[in-house]
């Protein structure tokens, strides 16, 4: 898990991504599931890499 998630029924096929102190967002890959530890938040999540989800798709991602 990197950083605190906070998933929902209903959110798998979404962007996971990361906002930075300077402003800058990195994109992870696409959610995949999530899961709950009794009692906690945040919780678990589960997902396709970025770079996976680009070599499958044969395609280059373009970034500014």
């Amino acid at each position: 898990m990197i950083g605190d998630a906070y998933v929902r029924g209903g959110d798998s096929g979404g962007p996971v991504l990361s906002t930075h102190t300077d402003g800058s967002v990195k994109a992870w890959g696409q959610l995949v599931a999530g899961y709950t530890f009794p009692n906690t938040e945040p919780c678990g999540v589960s997902f396709t890499p970025v770079v996976t989800i680009s070599a499958v798709m044969s395609s280059t991602l373009l970034v500014n």
